[in-house]
């Protein structure tokens, strides 16, 4: 019996270091996040993007509530239990109740109810449940807000086309990996394009090498695109590679993009007015 008891305490001992571990590995998540966070806002200029710590409790309460079924505790009792969980107790309680030993000692009166659930989880033999509650912890949330003048606005609030260019720009900075996008400008506003999608690929382009199919002016001329390949659909016409600062390619740029010198100029004479 005596050898019994030893190897059961060193395995209680060998899940509290496992839990310690768990434990310092979220922190550590939760350090990389916020450190992504940080980079991303230094990156795009529209949004920006931030964690909230222990948001999301729905899949641990769903577990609180499933271990502490026959304890007639409160309903009230869970969010105690959960925000003052003691992981390793928890193993522990429900290891030496599984073994009909009552050596823990006295409860302490702030786990009183959380013993209470492990002892009756234990004689429901519900020990998978236990050790699933013992490894897991309320869950973080990254949050989205667009930058204004006056309160920011949270991603839920914002329309469809303000929507795809969080989503973009921010997967555009969450890494320095290279970029290959078709069409960034998709289901973005036109001005937004302008004024926050080009300004970000300008920034980033820095560090990263970007690889994308467009049919926005504003994407290929107004973000200065180092290299312009312009493909036809004509089988007879070869691919042309140049850059902006050539005849032929801003030629094509006009033709592709603008809809031709004649649209160009129509539209020019159009804002005309509105020129200082």
């Amino acid at each position: 019996m005596l050898v019994q008891r030893a190897s059961i305490d060193e395995g209680i001992a060998k899940l509290s270091g496992i839990v310690d571990k768990l434990a310092a590995a979220r922190i550590e998540i939760r350090d990389r996040r916020k450190d992504a966070c940080r980079r991303v806002n230094e990156s795009i200029r529209t949004f920006f993007v931030r964690v909230v710590e222990d948001t999301d409790t729905n899949e641990i309460d769903a577990l609180v509530d499933q271990v502490k079924v026959g304890t007639r505790l409160q309903r009230e009792t869970r969010e105690a239990v959960r925000d003052n969980l003691d992981r390793v107790r928890l193993l522990e309680v429900a290891i030496r109740a599984a073994q009909d030993r009552d050596d823990l000692g006295p409860d302490h009166d702030e786990l009183a109810d959380q013993d209470a659930i492990a002892r009756e989880a234990a004689e429901r033999e519900k020990l998978d449940e236990l050790a699933q509650l013992a490894c897991l912890w309320p869950s973080d949330q990254l949050l989205v807000f667009q930058k204004t003048n006056g309160q920011p606005k949270p991603f839920h609030e914002l329309t469809e086309g303000m929507k795809a260019l969080a989503i973009k720009e921010i997967s555009f900075a969450a890494s320095s990996r290279p970029v290959i996008s078709d069409q960034p400008e998709d289901a973005i506003p036109t001005r937004a394009v302008f004024d926050s999608l080009v300004p970000t690929l300008r920034r980033q382009r820095a560090d990263r090498q970007f690889i994308v199919v467009s049919h926005d002016a504003n994407v290929v001329v107004a973000g200065d695109m180092e290299r312009v390949w312009i493909l036809q659909g004509d089988q007879a016409l070869e691919p042309y590679c140049g850059t902006l600062f050539e005849e032929e390619a801003r030629q094509a740029a006009l033709e592709h993009l603008e809809g031709g010198a004649r649209a160009f100029e129509l539209r020019r004479s159009r804002y005309a007015r509105f020129s200082t």
